[in-house]
């Protein structure tokens, strides 16, 4: 494994994770939709860890990626809607 591989892996997991946490940010809190929008994810980057060969030792960093893809999502969509209502209340 090379750090090519890893920061691959991990920028995967953060971009994935992006227009997840937008989905999940619109739906009820522990609903079954906002459930699998937090791990649908997961098949996929266990399957490209697997592919790839990379070590247990990567895993934390991987989570963390896919977390901060799920507030960074989350965190857009909080902007776009506070610009909807910006662009509302100006008429």
């Amino acid at each position: 494994m090379n750090w090519q591989t890893t920061f691959s892996l991990l920028l995967i997991a953060f971009v994935v994770n992006v227009p997840l946490g937008l989905w999940r940010a619109s739906l009820k809190k522990h609903s079954v939709s906002w459930l699998l929008a937090i791990h649908l994810s997961v098949p996929l980057l266990i399957l490209l860890r697997i592919y790839w060969s990379v070590p247990w030792y990567v895993l934390p960093a991987s989570i963390t990626a896919a977390v901060a893809g799920q507030l960074v999502g989350e965190r857009l969509r909080a902007t776009r809607m506070e610009r909807k209502q910006d662009l509302s209340g100006r008429r």
